[in-house]
């Protein structure tokens, strides 16, 4: 779960090129400003697949654990 998310995450992140942050650093964006207006649309695609496979694990769970328990 969280250390293959926090993993993937942490490679996504490594996908974004520097130059943006830079170039918005000579704009005068400040490290805050930084991280959350320019990260963020960035990664959105990876967020979403995390939030996809956060929601299909416990799925899967029930779906597997109603099969097994159900009455004849």
């Amino acid at each position: 779960g969280i250390p293959m998310n926090a993993w993937l995450m942490k490679g996504y992140f490594d996908t974004v090129p520097i130059s943006l942050d830079e170039s918005a650093k000579l704009d005068g964006a400040g490290h805050f400003r930084r991280f959350w207006q320019i990260e963020p649309p960035l990664v959105r695609p990876m967020i979403a697949v995390q939030a996809l496979w956060a929601f299909m694990g416990p799925f899967g769970d029930y779906i597997l654990s109603s099969f097994l328990l159900r009455e004849k």
